[in-house]
């Protein structure tokens, strides 16, 4: 299913966004 798989790619991009906010704010 398409829509599953999209879903997934969408959480994983957010994942990875708000890990690297997390690890610039840290950083400063």
């Amino acid at each position: 299913n398409e829509t599953v798989v999209y879903a997934f790619i969408c959480l994983f991009v957010i994942n990875v966004v708000m890990t690297a906010i997390g690890v610039r704010i840290s950083a400063q």
